[in-house]
């Protein structure tokens, strides 16, 4: 296993995310939007989730720690990022113009994004 050619794209991603995620954080300073932090908060956690794939993927997915690096990359890049703007965001609301991917709905069933915040 060539670990250079499984770790190129996901550095790609650290890179990019945090400088997103930093943009986003550095407007909702200067503006204070609401979904602008809330927005920055998500960028963030799939940043660390990125970070923690590519720690993994050096320390070898298998081992006691590697096990542990995936755990919290699951939780922080499936769990919360997956939904979590979206619920604040819309303020509690689904508006007529968002639509429910088929993984939103998945998360919705099992737990993760509570029922309400998607009833017309």
């Amino acid at each position: 296993m060539n670990n250079n050619i499984l770790l190129l794209f996901p550095i790609i991603n650290v890179i990019v995310t945090g400088l997103f995620a930093g943009v986003v954080l550095r407007q909702y300073l200067r503006r204070h939007r609401v979904y602008q932090l809330f927005w920055a908060i998500a960028l963030f956690m799939a940043f660390f989730a990125t970070l923690t794939y590519v720690v993994m993927i050096l320390v070898h997915p298998a081992s006691d720690i590697g096990v542990l690096f995936f755990r919290i990359y699951y939780i922080l890049g499936v769990d919360f990022c997956l939904a979590w703007p979206r619920q604040h965001c819309a303020g509690g609301k689904r508006s007529d113009n968002t639509h429910l991917s088929g993984r939103t709905v998945g998360a919705e069933r099992a737990g993760c994004i509570p029922h309400r915040f998607h009833q017309r």
